[in-house]
């Protein structure tokens, strides 16, 4: 939700904002910005983990990244803090791993990613990982041989505590590692780990009926959406597949059933006689069947953890191979064949290629390192940030090793692969999570936004203050690079400043800052971003005309920065605040909004709001600003709300009915009634029931309805002086109008601003419209702009 302000038409609140902010700077003295906690250095190690996920934004989570951390090592002589005695897990054993509530990760995470190491096996065995406080299940994470150190990628649930469990039958020791997590409301769906498949003739699997191993250039077909739990129609299986007791060496290929031939991609690979397990996340196929085929007689082992149900962002691929370096393969990339050498790396363009878009949040791929001269690991990561210490998987002197791992694209859309030996590596990728939601771009007074590949932001249009955050003052007609971002995964803009949340909940702001509304404890304009003091464990932010707001786990809301009538939401009026102060009367909030001079959460299914209330922006029947939050009267099943200039509208979803409901400031039509009628109190927007997306600008406002007969609609209201409509006019509507352009219409991004519109069309194409005298529309022109245009220069480095 993106808060919204101008100079123009928002006058009296921009005079008493700068009368305020000189009284603030007088009265309040700077706070100097204290520097966040930063985890410890993690030793590198030979085993475990995988490179860090971006995630999606956080109106829609599906994937938060944190720094890829060892969470526990139970070798002797290494910096893990966990566990505390330094001893192999015995025979029998079970290792508690704190998880969730650690190490940035919220309390109520619904699962975690992490890399499952076992190192120095006495013999012959397997883990079993499983949520803590749950019967320990018969399926098996990864089987090692004795004294060899193997790593296997899970997803895994929960528990206790926040706790995952890991179990051994052999004493081994065990390194855990975390990059990601899946957080609550997210669309990942854990089940119990179930085996659903087993081709062994002395276990009591139920399928295949005929216990024989899988023939050389065999298929099994195994039932997975529509049993067990998993529905029909769930759009991904999150399975562990196992090769065990092969007659020689070979690789199994893991795929959705249907019609075509299996793909050339490979799963996992294994020599002979031993067993071996990988994670992979495959999009069931005809009659929700997912098949496996060998080009080696063996015996196939299926356990399913999860899936990810229809109509959340996941998006399965027919697997395919973006990189050999293998001679003789026709793989184009890369060019050169030859292995990569010890301590080399592979920068693989995964991005923008085949049926993947160019900026997806990350992308699922299974890493191979076949042939290397001695013993050591492979660390998988975004190009363009250091190399972490964690490594995706372990390979031993002419072995052929595969792993899975879930991995952002960096810089240009790459993924980099590096080796401590010589090795050929082989990647290929079997789908990806776009980068969507309303948090993933932002417009401003008269500037915008957007989160890129590699979780990079690039903004243009106005920066006199520096709130393109590049390091200048010069205003820009295409995209420039923000300085020192890396890893973002939500931004907003202000009126003249602009935040953005990065990998580890941390908050950065940049360029107007008279009100304190960067948050770093002064009043100092900023050219490039600064640190929020004291902030962590971010969820969802917001910035409004003058002040910030941001959710931190737990539901508590901070704000900072202006504060004149009451937007900060802290119980006082007048008093700016230059770093973060909690919201009273709050609790767990999943979202936040920021409008000129006020600021609206949602909590509990409810909309809660406070600040200014001249013209009923609170919705709640009155014209009296509040510095403590109230709920807005009559509304249940809120499921996001945004903040307009004068103005407030709330998407609204009970099991009856889905509707969008405005109130407020009317002059334009912003409302959506069909009147320029002020409301104290709740209306209803004609013909935007289903909204999607919804975003509210200075005096106008936009939706996404999603439909599935006749299709998506994007459409705007209200003022339409400067063709921020996008319906090719330059007048006011008070009925919601379709905005017209090629593909905008299934925009899975909007942002509004105080005269310009952008959304994000289907491809991941950024597109924008409306005033322009500033560049803000990035066409590299300042003429007003009536239809969608695409942003100029998104695509480059």
């Amino acid at each position: 939700m993106v808060a919204i302000w101008s100079s123009a038409r928002l006058w009296p609140y921009a005079v008493v904002a700068l009368l305020l902010a000189i009284i603030g700077a007088v009265m309040i003295a700077a706070t100097p910005a204290r520097a966040a906690a930063v985890p410890a250095e993690q030793a590198a190690p030979e085993a475990g983990g995988s490179a860090p996920i971006v995630p999606m934004a956080a109106t829609t989570p599906t994937f938060t990244s944190i720094p890829s951390v060892r969470v526990a090592d139970t070798r002797p002589n290494q910096p893990t803090a966990f566990p505390a005695i330094e001893v192999a897990v015995p025979a029998d054993g079970t290792l508690e791993v704190p998880a969730a509530g650690a190490n940035g990760i919220p309390g109520n995470a619904v699962a975690v990613v992490a890399n499952i190491t076992a190192a120095a096996p006495t013999g012959t065995g397997h883990l079993r990982v499983f949520p803590c406080g749950q019967a320990r299940p018969t399926v098996s994470t990864l089987n090692y041989p004795r004294g060899v150190s193997v790593a296997n990628a899970s997803v895994v649930a929960t528990g206790t505590g926040g706790r995952i469990c890991v179990y051994t039958p052999t004493q081994t020791h065990v390194m855990v590692d975390i990059n990601g997590y899946f957080p609550a409301g997210s669309s990942y769906a854990p089940i119990t780990p179930v085996r659903v498949a087993d081709t062994r003739p002395d276990k009591p699997v139920l399928f295949p009926p005929m216990k024989e191993p899988l023939r050389a250039g065999q298929g099994l077909v195994v039932p997975a959406a529509g049993t067990n739990g998993i529905p029909a129609d769930a759009t991904a299986i999150i399975a562990n597949i196992t090769a065990t007791a092969p007659s020689g060496s070979g690789h199994l290929r893991v795929y959705p059933c249907g019609p075509a031939l299996p793909p050339s991609a490979s799963t996992l690979n294994y020599p002979a006689g031993a067993s071996v397990a990988n994670l992979v996340i495959v999009a069931p196929g005809q009659g929700g069947q997912i098949c496996i085929f060998t080009p080696t007689e063996t015996h196939v082992l299926v356990d399913i953890s999860g899936y990810i149900p229809a109509g959340t962002s996941y998006t399965p691929i027919a697997p395919v191979r973006v990189a050999d370096t293998r001679s003789g393969q026709p793989v184009a990339f890369p060019s050169t064949k030859a292995a990569i050498p010890a301590g080399g790396t592979l920068e693989v363009p995964v991005a923008g290629g085949r049926d993947v878009p160019i900026d997806p949040a990350a992308v699922v791929a299974n890493i191979t390192a076949t042939g290397p001269t001695g013993g050591g690991h492979l660390r998988v990561y975004p190009c363009g940030q250091g190399l972490p210490n964690a490594s995706t998987l372990n390979y031993r002197a002419g072995a052929s090793v595969a792993n899975a791992a879930i991995v952002a694209p960096g810089t240009a859309g790459r993924i980099c692969v590096y080796s401590v030996a010589e090795t050929h590596v082989i990647v290929d990728i079997t789908g990806y999570f776009p980068a969507s939601g309303s948090d993933r771009i932002g417009a401003g007074a008269a500037h915008t936004c957007a989160i890129v590949y590699g979780g990079l932001v690039k903004c243009w249009g106005a920066n006199s203050v520096g709130q393109l955050g590049d390091g200048t003052t010069t205003r820009r007609t295409a995209p420039v690079t923000v300085a020192g971002i890396r890893g973002a995964v939500a931004l907003s803009a202000g009126g003249y400043h602009t935040c953005a949340v990065v990998a580890g909940g941390q908050v950065k702001c940049w360029g107007f800052n008279g009100s304190g509304q960067l948050g770093d404890g002064s009043f100092t304009n900023r050219i490039s971003p600064v640190t929020v003091a004291g902030l962590s464990g971010v969820t969802a932010m917001a910035a409004g005309g003058d002040h910030t707001c941001a959710v931190v786990a737990g539901g508590q809301v901070k704000c900072w920065g202006q504060n004149g009538l009451g937007q900060i939401g802290d119980g006082t009026f007048g008093i700016s605040r230059t770093t973060p102060v909690n919201v009273v009367g709050l609790v767990g909030a999943t979202s936040v909004t920021g409008g000129a001079s006020h600021s609206c959460a949602v909590a509990g299914g409810q909309a809660w709001c406070w600040g200014a209330n001249d013209y009923g922006q609170l919705g709640d029947g009155s014209t009296w600003g509040r510095s403590t939050p109230a709920v807005v009267p009559g509304l249940s099943g809120v499921a996001a709300v945004a903040a307009g200039g004068l103005h407030t509208c709330a998407i609204v979803r009970n099991l009856a009915s889905s509707s969008t409901r405005c109130w407020g400031n009317n002059d334009y039509g912003q409302l959506g009634d069909g009147t320029t009628t002020g409301r104290l109190s709740p209306v209803a927007a004609i013909e935007v029931s289903g909204a999607a997306l919804l975003d509210a600008g200075i005096g106008h406002t936009c939706a996404v309805r999603r439909g599935f007969v006749i299709g998506d609609h994007l459409k705007c209201w209200g003022s339409g002086y400067y063709g921020e409509l996008g319906n090719g006019s330059r007048s006011n509507q008070a009925v919601p109008q379709m905005v017209i352009g090629i593909g905008i219409n299934g925009a899975d991004s909007l942002t509004a601003g105080d005269g310009h519109t952008c959304a994000v069309a289907p491809g991941s194409v950024i597109k924008c419209w409306g005033s322009n005298a500033d560049g803000q529309v990035g066409d590299r022109s300042y003429a007003v702009v009536e239809y969608p245009l695409e942003v100029a220069g998104l695509r480059e480095p």
